[in-house]
């Protein structure tokens, strides 16, 4: 579960980029503090613990759909 945790917070980071988004911004419009989204993106935190509405909240912010974070791929290459 942790690769795939991994690889989620890597691909919020790269979004939040993309979206010329900072984590402080992220954080004001989420309700997330910074330095937890610091976390969630260097795989510092099980993203696996993180809330289903604060998940889709900052899929919100970051103008990405839930299932392009979590690709079907990663779920069938992990072992649970």
């Amino acid at each position: 579960m942790r690769e795939i945790a991994a690889m989620v917070g890597a691909r919020m980071k790269a979004r939040r980029l993309e979206a010329g988004l900072s984590q402080e911004e992220v954080s004001e419009r989420t309700g997330i503090k910074r330095a937890h989204l610091s976390d969630l993106e260097h795989d510092k935190i099980d993203i696996s613990r993180m809330r289903l509405g604060t998940f889709y909240k900052l899929c919100r912010v970051l103008d990405i759909e839930p299932y392009e974070l979590i690709s079907e791929d990663d779920l069938a290459q992990q072992s649970f």
